[in-house]
């Protein structure tokens, strides 16, 4: 009798395919980050000196601000003269 239950068990588990896991299941959701934390990554020296030497960049004249080639400081004095 119980030879018979484990080879019914047995053979059922052998016709089934294996069922397709869908992303994690347990553990806590993820907490959406404070935007404080996601901009701290660019403060950096290191993505700096990895992202922003690629671009072609100055320091503006008037205010010593760093730019890039079009575009326009805060100040109005700037603007205006868009050096």
């Amino acid at each position: 009798m119980l030879q018979r239950t484990t080879l019914r068990c047995y053979s059922a588990l052998v016709g089934q395919a294996t069922p397709v896991l869908l992303g994690s299941k347990g553990g806590t959701p993820k907490r959406k980050k404070n935007p404080m934390q996601l901009r701290r990554k660019t403060y950096g020296l290191h993505f700096k000196e990895r992202y922003l030497k690629l671009e072609e960049w100055y320091f503006c004249p008037l205010c010593a601000e760093p730019k890039k080639q079009g575009e326009w400081c805060r100040r109005e004095d700037c603007r205006q003269i868009k050096p």
